[in-house]
C-alpha cells in the first residue's frame, strides 16, 4: 500500500483502484471519489489529482467535490497556488 501511495504522491499512477467497495455497490462518480479519498486519506489532493486517480473527468470531479463539500462530507484543507486541496 505504501508503494501505491508514493506513486500517487508522485503522480505516476492513473486509476489506482480497480473497483472500490462503494463503487461496487453504487457505480457512480461520487462513489469513485469517496473510495479513492477513503483509501488514500494520508495526503490531500487537488481536483485534477482526484479526477486522474479516480478515473473520471476533471469537470465531473469538480462538480461532485463541490456537492460533497456542500454536504459536509469532505473539506478543503488548504490552497496551493490556484489548486484547492
Amino acid at each position: 500500500m505504501k508503494a501505491r501511495s508514493k506513486q500517487i504522491a508522485e503522480g505516476k499512477s492513473q486509476k489506482v483502484l480497480e473497483q472500490g467497495p462503494l463503487e461496487h455497490i453504487f457505480p457512480c462518480s461520487t462513489s469513485k471519489i469517496l473510495d479513492f479519498l477513503c483509501v488514500f486519506k494520508k495526503y490531500d489532493y487537488s481536483i485534477s489529482d482526484i479526477a486522474k486517480h479516480s478515473g473520471i473527468t476533471f469537470k465531473t470531479a469538480l462538480n461532485e467535490t463541490r456537492k460533497l463539500e456542500k454536504q459536509g462530507v469532505i473539506t478543503n484543507s488548504r490552497t496551493v497556488g490556484k489548486a484547492k486541496m
